[in-house]
């Protein structure tokens, strides 16, 4: 039983960096999407037409859900250490430093999705340089 809920099996002993940041992320995507629908819900609820805005905003779980389930996936897969663990995080990993340049004028926290970004990138790159180094 403690191995099955343990947050660092044996097989990703290597990869703990790897599987704090996928850990993060996921955190920090449930977060967004709760936070998404308070808004979405402060808009319906609101008076004349702001319904309209919350379904505009609504349409972001368009790319949020997703994002969160393949996240919960690449937890999955780095604990148990299939070979298409690095797919989620470090396509996450560019597409958040493509979305931080973009957020550079329009927001004062793009300067944290690129650090972000950067540091899942890094735990990939770390991860797979500790699996050549023990030759698997």
């Amino acid at each position: 039983m403690k191995k099955q809920f343990g947050l660092f099996p044996n097989e990703a002993k290597e990869c703990w960096f790897l599987l704090t940041m996928s850990f993060t992320s996921f955190v920090i995507l449930a977060l967004l999407n709760l936070y998404i629908g308070y808004e979405v819900i402060k808009y319906i609820f609101g008076d004349g037409w702001s319904f309209l805005g919350g379904l505009m905003i609504a349409m972001s779980f368009i790319v949020t859900i997703p994002a969160l389930i393949l996240s919960a996936l690449s937890i999955r897969m780095v604990r148990h250490d299939n070979h298409k663990k690095y797919i989620f995080p470090v396509s996450l990993g560019i597409i958040g430093i493509l979305i931080g340049i973009i957020l550079n004028n329009a927001t004062e926290l793009w300067i944290y999705i690129i650090a972000f970004s950067v540091l899942l990138l890094i735990s990939c790159f770390a991860c797979a340089k500790d699996k050549k180094k023990n030759g698997e």
